[in-house]
């Protein structure tokens, strides 16, 4: 049993789900419990020019920047390199495994436009997460990134094999909250909480999408 699970968990859409998950759980509760403090959006969290480990041999624990170091200098070892892995390592390298889980989960979908929305999310994420906000080429990305999201909704909502009709509700409340970002942004005002309500609500679309075609 165990043989046939470790040799097909790549064609097993369930098993795919879960490491989709908890690779996406891990910088969500990294966010979540080291930048408690009020952030102007998601960007301003996930973006910086900071390099992906601190100099180890530098006398400096932390870094002149918004963006705080993952755990407190706890000596040698596993530790002290832990000690230097900073924001964007952790979200990016958590991002980069969840992509390749969900690639792996579109392709078992076999639906050529899901799996297109998939890659152009993927990209428009990194590029959000490599390209400071001072660039304008940040909001290609991003906006590259919300469009994805849209796109795929409106063609499980409308064209898949398996159409998800019956959650309408979540597609038109994810238009919403683009609107309302895309208004914060305009304006220079915080988006943090329409973003995060964005990226939940696309969560529970893609989890109800699998109860559909998978379980139901």
């Amino acid at each position: 049993m165990v043989q046939y699970i470790a040799s097909s968990w790549y064609n097993n859409p369930n098993i795919l789900l879960c490491l989709m998950v908890v690779s996406y759980m891990i910088p969500i509760s990294y966010v979540y419990y080291k930048h408690t403090t009020t952030c102007k959006s998601i960007s301003s969290i996930i973006t910086s020019k900071e390099p992906f480990f601190v100099d180890i041999n530098s006398e400096t624990r932390s870094l002149n920047t918004d963006h705080t170091i993952l755990a407190v200098n706890c000596g040698g070892g596993l530790y002290e390199l832990l000690n230097h892995i900073t924001s964007r390592t952790v979200i990016a390298t958590s991002m980069g495994v969840m992509g390749l889980f969900t690639i792996l989960y579109e392709l078992y979908r076999d639906e050529i436009w899901s799996l297109f929305a998939i890659i152009l999310l993927l990209i428009g994420i990194f590029g959000v997460i490599f390209i400071p906000e001072t660039d304008n080429t940040h909001y290609i990305f991003a906006c590259t990134a919300f469009l994805s999201i849209l796109l795929f909704m409106i063609y499980h909502s409308f064209y898949s094999k398996k159409i998800c009709s019956d959650v309408k509700i979540l597609l038109y409340s994810q238009i919403l909250f683009a609107i309302i970002t895309i208004i914060g942004v305009i304006h220079d005002k915080p988006i943090f909480i329409f973003e995060a309500l964005f990226l939940f609500n696309f969560a529970v679309y893609y989890i109800y999408l699998h109860y559909k075609c998978y379980i139901a």
